[in-house]
């Protein structure tokens, strides 16, 4: 998709999580991931606000979406204006997700970051907030098993630190190991990442 993709008049009729909404355009109906933007994942703090500040934001609110690229799912990657309100500062500048430096093209998404981090508000309140892509770099996603033990491992094993998930019937603990890896503790078994989806 062109970079000057044609402004998109829509209404959003779903809401996925604090970055990824769905919006009926005309006879479409298209998912939307918000540009420049990052909220936490499922398993992370702030991440049912996240959903709900984007909800109380643009849900069955008129929309203007004005699309940059596709991502590698096929979602429309957009600023979204809700009402007359650009949803993807507001997100930031509400502290209910990260300026997506990776793809951060609009300097003034970090701006808005940073008072929010000064003045600790939403996510920011947390003593020390994990950024999602951060988050999900190290987490591989490990199916349930009673008979065996998982051990999962940091790409970078940069720094030590444990990590409990919330246990359903198809997740466990998982834990994060920092430094070389110990032949004995190299697990059997592997996973593919966590992407972001």
């Amino acid at each position: 998709m062109p970079a000057a993709a044609a402004l998109l008049l829509c209404t959003i009729v779903g809401i996925t999580d604090g970055d990824t909404l769905t919006a009926r355009c005309e006879s479409q109906t298209i998912k939307v991931r918000l540009a420049e933007i990052d909220a936490p994942e499922k398993s992370q703090p702030f991440a049912d606000r996240s959903k709900q500040h984007l909800s109380s934001l643009c849900y069955r609110q008129q929309a203007e979406i004005h699309p940059t690229t596709k991502d590698r799912y096929g979602r429309t990657v957009a600023r979204v204006y809700c009402a007359g309100v650009d949803a993807n500062a507001a997100m930031v500048r509400d502290g209910m997700a990260w300026a997506y430096t990776e793809y951060l093209t609009d300097p003034k998404i970090l701006e808005i970051e940073e008072q929010a981090r000064v003045g600790r508000t939403g996510l920011w309140a947390d003593a020390s907030p994990v950024a999602p892509w951060k988050w999900r770099t190290p987490i591989r996603r490990l199916r349930f098993d009673p008979n065996r033990e998982w051990l999962c491992f940091p790409h970078d094993f940069a720094a030590v630190s444990s990590l409990e998930t919330k246990a359903s019937s198809t997740e466990r603990r998982v834990f994060l190991w920092g430094g070389p890896i110990p032949p004995s503790l190299v697990p059997q078994e592997s996973a593919r990442p966590h992407e972001r989806r």
